[in-house]
């Protein structure tokens, strides 16, 4: 039976990919993703060794706003020294192939709002800058190796059990609270968890993505008044969108503190898939309003 090892195991995406890759026929070996496990010596080279693949899905999220020294030495020392750990363990152990979880943070700084996987990465963020720094260090340690790396960057994937925004957001309408995003035209795209986990499958075998990085989402993008209608129609609710203007949504958000939460909501950060649909003759099998449904219907049912 083939074994592949998952880190970050205990995370939304990791819970997940582990019954999915189980279900598909792998031997499963599931790593939680702690800072103490992902930097600690000599832990993957006796865990890694002889798999024949790996997904590295464990890293250190966004630090928050106004955060220390600390707190990015943190983001920097888990997402790229631990990155490093794991791949000179899986070329010390002969594994075969390392899917690497990146994030679309790596192309959207600069107020970029639509980009391809030919563009120049362009890192938003402690947390983008510290994903890029990882996607180099993945390349250069398999270098002249025989460990083959596909780097996949995600954007925001969402499905049952998320949590964050958008698990606020649907309470929101469940409770039918105004949402001020009547008016709000922006386009987003995001990866529902079915898709996500479906790619991440086919990055472990498929021969033609070894050494290749792919930008991975839905079948297209929303805008939040669209993703608020499909949340409300899985959660059984008439959402009560009342549209305001963009910017006056922007100042209200800046005075209160909250100008990255509002530029989640009101900003556009869309990508084309072209390239991983024509190498890898990928589609996404949820598309993005059945994704939302689905996960309006889960919080219906089991809380926020």
């Amino acid at each position: 039976m083939k074994t592949v090892v998952v880190t970050g195991a205990g995370g939304f995406i990791g819970r997940s990919l582990c019954r999915f890759l189980e279900g598909a026929g792998w031997s499963v070996e599931a790593l939680g993703s702690r800072e103490a496990d992902i930097c600690r010596p000599g832990r993957w080279e006796r865990v890694v060794g002889g798999a024949r693949g790996v997904v590295h899905a464990a890293a250190c999220q966004e630090p928050p706003a106004g955060c220390g020294p600390a707190d990015r030495d943190r983001v920097r020392r888990v997402n790229v020294e631990g990155t490093r750990r794991v791949v000179r363990a899986c070329v010390e152990g002969g594994v075969g192939r390392l899917v690497f979880l990146s994030s679309v943070k790596v192309m959207t700084g600069g107020g970029r709002e639509f980009f391809r996987d030919e563009d120049p990465p362009a890192p938003e963020g402690i947390y983008g800058q510290s994903k890029l720094e990882a996607e180099r260090a993945v390349m250069a340690e398999a270098a002249g190796s025989g460990l083959e790396t596909v780097i996949l960057r995600f954007p925001l994937v969402y499905g049952p059990a998320a949590k964050g925004n958008l698990a606020r957001l649907a309470a929101w309408i469940a409770k039918r609270r105004p949402l001020p995003f009547g008016a709000v035209e922006n386009r987003r795209r995001m990866l529902y968890l079915e898709n996500a986990l479906d790619v991440i499958g086919l990055a472990l075998v498929h021969p033609d993505a070894a050494g290749r990085t792919f930008l991975a989402g839905d079948d297209r993008s929303v805008s939040t008044a669209e993703l608020v209608r499909f949340l409300a129609r899985g959660l059984g609710r008439r959402p009560f969108l009342v549209p305001c203007p963009p910017a006056v949504l922007r100042a209200a958000a800046a005075w209160a503190g909250r100008a990255q939460e509002a530029a989640r909501l009101l900003g556009s950060c869309d990508f084309s898939t072209e390239r991983i649909r024509r190498i890898l003759h990928w589609t996404p099998r949820v598309d993005v309003r059945r994704g939302l449904e689905a996960t309006g219907r889960w919080f219906a049912e089991n809380g926020f």
